[in-house]
């Protein structure tokens, strides 16, 4: 199971303040890698969030998303 643990309640690019809590930990339902941007869906939420507001653990331990072949379709 992959986990994001939040570590910025806005999106990067245009500051929208997002419903979530800086440290609380949501469970992961997809990831949608892109070649610029990626985003993540969490479970209990209907919306995506920006992968940059997060950092990710898998087996409680952390995990690089992007330079994972099981959530990067381009490696």
């Amino acid at each position: 199971m992959l986990i994001a643990k939040c570590i910025q309640n806005f999106n990067p690019w245009n500051k929208e303040k997002y419903p979530i809590n800086i440290g609380e930990t949501y469970e992961v339902k997809n990831v949608d890698m892109g070649g610029f941007y990626t985003t993540i869906y969490l479970v209990g939420f209907k919306r995506g969030f920006n992968s940059m507001c997060f950092k990710f653990y898998e087996n409680n331990k952390p995990i690089n998303i992007y330079k994972n072949r099981k959530y990067n379709p381009y490696l």
